[in-house]
């Protein structure tokens, strides 16, 4: 991070002063936007490999569910668009059979999470959770 600001200190220092502060301020505004608006919108990466019942006992039954057949040009929503990555619709060559559930927290946030089914027992493969300011 350190590297980084030294950068922006070389990049904008110049002959007017009034102008380097300026810039560097417009740069940390866009920095503490972005920041603020990753906070929306989270994967859990430590959810992904455990069992659905294991995300049953943490969030208890699932307000609703889907069934999503991951094929060749399948068209997703954009809150399921990182399935894309875990599935890439021009490689898939088998029908693959992702479930995904929802839950609606009194905050007002979502969580969706995709399971597949692997040996036997569906396991997390992706999830989700945003706020209830975020619209898709």
């Amino acid at each position: 991070m350190l590297i980084f600001y030294g950068f922006l200190l070389y990049y904008f220092t110049g002959k007017q002063p009034l102008l380097h502060a300026m810039r560097l301020l417009s740069v940390l505004l866009l920095i503490l936007i972005f920041a603020a608006c990753g906070k929306d919108i989270a994967v859990d990466e430590r959810m992904n490999g455990i069992s659905e019942t294991e995300v049953v006992n943490e969030f208890g039954a699932p307000k609703t569910e889907y069934t999503i057949y991951m094929t060749k040009g399948v068209s997703l929503k954009e809150y399921q668009s990182n399935l894309y990555n875990i599935y890439p619709h021009d490689a898939v060559t088998d029908t693959v059979e992702v479930r995904e559930l929802h839950w609606y927290f009194r905050s007002g946030d979502q969580l969706a999470i995709w399971l597949e089914e692997k040996n036997g027992q569906w396991t997390v493969v992706d999830n989700l959770r945003w706020s209830k300011d975020v619209v898709f």
